[in-house]
């Protein structure tokens, strides 16, 4: 039987979860509880938590305000309401967000009232900020500001997003640490999983990881 000093010796602590950002841009400071598609039984911000945690990361779940300065130093996605602009600072949060913009931090336009001119007009006004400040460069933030306006939709493409924000951010850090590329593929061994059937529905939709599913 072994001591209690060589089993603490043997013990290896699990390493820290690392942290993955889901801001979410929406009038009145009701991110938590955002549902603006009649299919949801949850807020978004619990389906996009789902996906993250499944990656093994510790999702934060956080409101874009204009007195918050963005962590660019974690991966993360921007779920972005249309509406968000017409509010008091809205728009000046939205560029400040936006300046700078890492691959690693992806937005994602929802636009819930497709057929509404008004919400299209501040849909497009919301990609052109993005664009005006650099965050459209790479293909992964044009996906997601071309946006989506239904719950199915949200749901294929959300996955895809936090995917491609970690692997953007591991090859960010290897490069900064060996100065070398790592293989694009994303790093958890669960992409090919299903995710969990409760709380969300996410069970019953066809993984298509990979494909640009239909937004409209």
């Amino acid at each position: 039987m072994r001591g209690a000093s060589e089993t603490n010796n043997d013990y290896v602590p699990e390493p820290p979860l690392g942290v993955f950002t889901v801001e979410i841009a929406t009038p009145g400071g009701t991110g938590a509880d955002w549902r603006p598609f009649p299919a949801q039984e949850f807020p978004l911000a619990e389906y996009a938590r789902q996906i993250v945690e499944r990656l093994d990361l510790k999702a934060e779940i956080i409101e874009l305000t204009s007195d918050r300065d963005l962590d660019t130093s974690r991966p993360g996605i921007i779920l972005i309401d249309p509406q968000f602009i017409t509010i008091l600072g809205g728009r000046a949060a939205l560029e400040a967000a936006a300046a700078g913009l890492p691959k690693w931090i992806l937005p994602m336009l929802i636009v819930d009232q497709p057929d509404d001119a008004r919400t299209e007009d501040l849909a497009e006004q919301v990609r052109d900020i993005l664009d005006a400040f650099g965050a459209l460069r790479a293909r992964s933030a044009r996906r997601g500001a071309g946006g989506v306006s239904s719950f199915r939709a949200f749901s294929l493409l959300v996955r895809d997003m936090v995917f491609e924000a970690e692997r953007q951010y591991i090859a960010h850090r290897s490069r900064q640490r060996y100065g070398a590329q790592v293989p694009s593929g994303p790093s958890s061994s669960r992409l090919s999983s299903p995710l969990p059937p409760r709380p969300d529905r996410f069970a019953s939709v066809p993984d298509r990881l990979g494909e640009t599913p239909d937004a409209r």
